[in-house]
């Protein structure tokens, strides 16, 4: 069978033709399909770092600091944080842009690793120094009650030692006596034959008062209570002692025994029955007291 040549190669034209076009249309929907996951590669990715914009943002948000200049940048990058990730929402996925947005992140990224290592040794630094000033207290407050104990130890060992150097006496007595014109005197017990009293009583050794002159006040009290003798007064201070007698003393820090006579006075009768109260002072302060009983 012979074959037209022009016919031959008119076949072999269509058929290149038709596998050209098969060819083309498989390329066609391979390119398609590639392009559509790359599509959706880029979409998924943008997303991602979407996610990862939002993450730093809320890690921003965990950080409270007390620093005012941490505070501050902290707020500068959550700002410039939230920009982006606005920005980021607008664009279209693409290559340039994934790129262009994973390399901000990156930088953001360890912009807040080392704001977050500044926070964390600033907390650190805080809670140190909270620590010391608890511990200071503390010991303050320690020092404090100890001061105020050995304040009172000082003060109770000061009123101690104030009252250990004080003079104080005993065996106080008192006694009646009629004088005789040849100025003998002998004891009574009757107040119509009293002249005079006679009050003794002795002080005692102390070596922790100071040595010297001591002026002591004898106070004698009638049954109508009042000051019988010189009726002296000698103020201390607010205060005012009405006195008998007053009798000045050399106190050598040596027992001393003392008697001290006191008459009535011309003004006032002669002594009266009843009961006489005796008191005895040195300076303000009371040494003792007795009593004696007139018939």
């Amino acid at each position: 069978m012979v074959v037209n040549p022009q016919t031959f190669n008119y076949r072999l034209i269509i058929g290149a033709l038709i596998v050209a076009m098969i060819g083309l249309g498989a390329y066609s929907y391979t390119s398609y399909v590639e392009l559509k996951d790359q599509k959706e590669f880029l979409i998924q990715e943008k997303k991602i770092v979407e996610n990862e914009l939002s993450k730093i943002i809320d890690r921003y948000d965990e950080l409270m600091l007390e620093n005012e200049e941490i505070r501050e940048e902290l707020k500068s990058a959550k700002e410039r944080t939230l920009k982006m990730l606005d920005s980021l929402k607008l664009q279209e996925a693409s290559v340039f842009i994934i790129s262009k947005y994973r390399n901000q992140v990156a930088f953001l990224q360890e912009e807040r690793d080392e704001l977050m290592t500044l926070a964390s040794s600033l907390r650190k630094e805080n809670i140190e120094l909270y620590q010391e000033q608890e511990r200071v207290t503390r010991q303050l407050i320690e020092q404090t009650d100890e001061n105020d104990q050995l304040s009172q130890k000082n003060i109770l060992l000061a009123e101690n030692l104030k009252k250990g150097s004080q003079i104080t006496a005993n065996s106080f007595t008192a006694k009646a006596f009629k004088v005789r014109p040849t100025g003998k005197t002998i004891e009574t017990n009757r107040a119509r034959r009293t002249d005079l009293m006679e009050v003794c009583f002795t002080l005692a050794e102390n070596a922790l008062v100071e040595k010297g002159e001591k002026e002591l006040y004898i106070q004698i009290l009638n049954p109508n209570n009042n000051v019988i003798g010189e009726k002296l007064t000698k103020k201390f201070g607010d205060n005012t002692l009405v006195y008998s007698i007053k009798q000045i003393i050399d106190y050598e820090n040596q027992v001393l025994d003392l008697c001290v006579k006191a008459k009535a006075s011309l003004d006032e009768q002669q002594f009266g029955q009843g009961t006489y109260f005796v008191n005895v002072f040195h300076d303000e302060r009371k040494l003792g007291s007795t009593t004696i009983e007139l018939n």
